[in-house]
């Protein structure tokens, strides 16, 4: 099975719409894996934060801004670190198949993903 890695945007499936609130989210949901490396290879769950593509951003220290221009994104969206999910990545990433082209959307970039991990710092208190 492949492995997905740190700063990688995936597809998750979240769980079932009927469980999820109108409001959160639609399945499959891009989100980005924040869990490092040793455990993505190791385990088969990982952390991600699911990304919006509303551009209201209610939170200073848990939404991250990723831009379509720069990033692997294919909209403007927002990381919302406050919203930190485990999930099973053969059940929730790779549910519809291991070809990483139908669930890898992209990859953030190194200097993104120190923004995001920053924010997470301050947002779980350990800064």
């Amino acid at each position: 099975m492949p492995t997905i890695s740190r700063g990688d945007v995936v597809w998750v499936t979240f769980p079932d719409p009927e469980d999820v609130p109108e409001e959160e989210f639609e399945n499959p949901h891009p989100a980005v894996v924040v869990q490092n490396d040793s455990r993505n290879h190791k385990y088969d769950t990982t952390i991600v934060a699911p990304l919006s593509t509303s551009q209201e951003s209610s939170e200073e220290f848990a939404d991250v801004e990723i831009s379509s221009s720069s990033e692997g994104v294919d909209d403007d969206s927002i990381a919302k670190l406050g919203l930190l999910s485990a999930v099973s990545v053969p059940g929730r990433i790779m549910d519809e198949s291991e070809d990483p082209s139908v669930w890898k959307m992209g990859e953030l970039s190194a200097s993104k993903m120190a923004e995001i991990e920053a924010r997470m710092e301050v947002l779980l208190g350990i800064a």
